[in-house]
């Protein structure tokens, strides 16, 4: 049962008091509105009203129709928070919904309005006919009321509404501007940019894209919720470099690129079309994830670029740091947000770094932070092992050790691989990689030596050699050949030798605990160069 679902079963109930967590208090008046009953409004600053329904789609262009009921009407009926309190269980108040916005936040240290909330809510259960909807935008309730009040998490608008809203302001874009809505229109790509959006962040971004192309675009919608998300702190859609084309872009990790592209059409599947083996009949579930562990600077977080460009999918990144904030149970709420945005946005690409600065403290989070990082992890743990949306999870760790077994353990990932250090057909596939995106495309197959030369690499190291290879010969204007990168490479100490034993310690955990994503070492070694001006084989 979704928020929308559970608020209308409440009501029908006649629940004395429900608290409605969300961020579109417009939104949710005027679903209540619809259910028949009449619907009062308060806050602070403008007292108790009537409130009327609105057309959201009217709002595109901050230019509402003169004819648009004022909303809400207000009455000059109590400001104060006790006194309309004192006027809803009055006889004098007629029957209906009253919604009360922040309320709780206004409870915050003043036991006289909790008691008198308290006693309220006691007077209405008593007294049927009276619902006290409350709104917040975080689930924030004094303990005293934890057991009296229904909570209701609203979702976010799901695809058909936005598909909806968006078919509202292309009738009244399309009667004022007809030309901003022509041949090269993408409807699609459009409803897919405005996933995971409030209806007024939707509006805002479209008035931001016609104002600033003439034009609805996907593109620039899009543009418009990277900065909303940024804006929150919490999610990032990441920007993705042209050099990444794809899974190419990331040398070795073969069994991992095999494993994925095998349930790739599962994952990216929309029910469209029938094969011998169905989704659905067959019920296949979707792909949940993976985990990679292994050596820093060895790509775990270049490989997740790489898979998003691969897949044609956002990547969205998961700031832990930004979840984490002072105010107690505020931490579990903005997990649980920035989660239901993912889930609107699906189908998607969810990248959380280094999972165990996150989630590591979890065994002494009752001493350490009171609580906090346990809630967190079990609200994080619970919608991975739950969710039905399309959400592909990707988490990298470096020491999974630290990690609760709870998160590694089937269920929530699919699967847990191992990046170790690159052998020695990976290095020669990096180094390609890394040679043509700087230009070096005669060398591209051609550097044996280098190969073994840099037995102990990582991927970043490799990477690094070859730029700082090209400071230097910049400087000089000679040009770079496979000796001066061998003579780079026998001068830089790379993390294999400064932190050996660690390295060691973690691959031997990873034995028989992790899947490896190479190809076996027996394999691996088989490596052979095409002469001058051939083609690697």
């Amino acid at each position: 049962m979704n928020g929308i679902q559970r608020l209308t079963t409440l009501v029908k109930a006649r629940t004395p008091a429900i608290l409605v967590v969300g961020h579109e208090e417009e939104r949710y008046l005027d679903l209540l509105h619809g259910m028949g009953v009449p619907v009062l409004y308060w806050t602070m600053s403008l007292g108790l009203g009537a409130w009327h329904a609105t057309d959201q789609g009217d709002t595109i262009l901050r230019q509402p129709p003169e004819e648009a009921p004022p909303k809400p009407v207000q009455t000059p009926v109590p400001l104060a928070p006790v006194d309309v309190l004192k006027h809803i269980i009055s006889p004098r108040a007629p029957q209906g919904i009253y919604v009360v916005c922040d309320f709780v936040r206004l409870t915050a240290s003043n036991p006289p309005l909790i008691r008198m909330l308290r006693d309220a809510i006691q007077h209405l259960r008593r007294h049927p006919g009276r619902i006290l909807v409350i709104t917040s935008t975080t689930e924030v309730v004094p303990p005293e009321l934890e057991k009296e009040i229904a909570t209701v998490h609203m979702p976010l608008p799901d695809s058909r509404l936005v598909s909806d809203h968006l078919a509202r302001v292309i009738k009244r874009v399309a009667l004022e501007r007809p030309d901003m809505v022509g041949d090269g229109f993408d409807r699609n790509a459009v409803e897919a940019a405005l996933s995971g959006l409030t209806l007024n962040e939707m509006d805002n971004a479209l008035a931001a894209s016609i104002a600033g192309n003439e034009t609805i675009s996907a593109d620039a919608v899009l543009e418009e919720k990277k900065a909303q998300l940024v804006a929150n702190g919490l999610l990032e859609i990441a920007d993705i470099p042209e050099e990444i084309t794809g899974l190419a872009s990331a040398g070795g990790l073969e069994y991992l690129k095999d494993w994925l592209a095998v349930r790739r059409p599962v994952f990216l599947h929309d029910g469209s079309s029938h094969a011998v083996i169905d989704v659905r009949q067959h019920r296949i579930p979707v792909p949940k994830g993976i985990l990679l562990l292994g050596v820093q600077g060895c790509g775990k977080s270049h490989f997740v670029r790489c898979l998003a460009r691969e897949w044609g999918l956002p990547l969205v990144n998961l700031s832990m740091s930004r979840i984490f904030a002072s105010l107690v149970g505020q931490s579990e709420q903005q997990m649980r947000q920035a989660l239901e945005i993912v889930d609107t946005m699906a189908p998607v690409i969810l990248f959380v770094d280094e999972l165990e600065k996150a989630f590591g403290g979890v065994a002494s989070s009752s001493t350490t932070d009171g609580g906090t990082t346990a809630r967190v992890t079990g609200t994080f743990l619970s919608w991975m092992q739950d969710r039905t949306s399309r959400v592909f999870v990707t988490g990298t760790a470096n020491d999974i050790a630290s990690l609760p077994l709870e998160l590694v353990r089937k269920g929530r990932f699919d699967e847990v691989f191992f990046v170790g250090l690159p052998h020695a057909r990976e290095r020669a596939a990096i180094i390609d990689i890394h040679l043509a995106q700087h230009g070096l495309d005669a060398l591209v197959g051609q550097c044996p030596a280098l190969v073994e030369a840099t037995e102990g690499y990582s991927g970043a190291e490799i990477a690094q050699l070859v730029i700082d290879t090209l400071y230097e010969h910049f400087s000089s204007q000679q040009p770079v050949d496979e000796a001066s990168l061998i003579v780079r490479a026998r001068e830089t100490k790379p993390l294999s030798e400064t932190r050996s034993q660690a390295i060691e310690a973690l691959t031997e955990w990873a034995e028989g605990r992790t899947v490896s994503a190479s190809r076996s070492h027996h394999d691996a070694s088989v490596i052979r160069f095409a002469p001058p001006g051939g083609r690697q084989t």
